[in-house]
């Protein structure tokens, strides 16, 4: 990367204070839960408006939050854990520890592809461990 992308990133990830640090973070855990809610919603081949239906919330209110407009709420999670007979955990792990098991996870599939592949491939990490290659052309 040269110095001007470097200076770009580096503009996307500063923060002008603690706090808007905090929204951040907990835009991100929110982003985390709602990526598995997107794929219960899949799993059970519901659309949005059924979904909302069976977790007696509104569909804007599920559109709102799909998009990342609103934050899960315990209250809204704990319908949806209800009503789908789900559970999920919570783990905590040191930033490094993560740092190593992604940088370990990517190093490996790096070894699996060639050049050309590379090129054509999006590999898409999520934090269950569950990665997916997603192919071009």
């Amino acid at each position: 990367m040269n110095s001007r992308n470097d200076s770009k990133w580096n503009d996307i990830f500063s923060f002008s204070d603690h706090n808007e640090r905090l929204e951040h973070e907990a835009d991100m855990i929110s982003l985390k839960i709602v990526m598995r809610i997107e794929k219960l919603i899949e799993e059970h081949s519901l659309t949005k408006k059924e979904f909302a239906q069976k977790i007696g919330t509104s569909p804007a209110y599920i559109t709102q939050v799909l998009r990342g407009d609103k934050r899960i709420n315990m209250i809204f999670l704990a319908k949806v854990l209800q009503n789908f007979n789900v559970t999920f955990d919570i783990n905590f792990y040191s930033i490094s520890e993560i740092d190593n098991i992604e940088l370990d996870r990517v190093f490996k599939l790096a070894k699996e592809f060639n050049e050309s592949e590379k090129k054509n491939n999006i590999i898409d990490f999520n934090p269950s461990g569950n990665t997916k290659i997603v192919r071009f052309g």
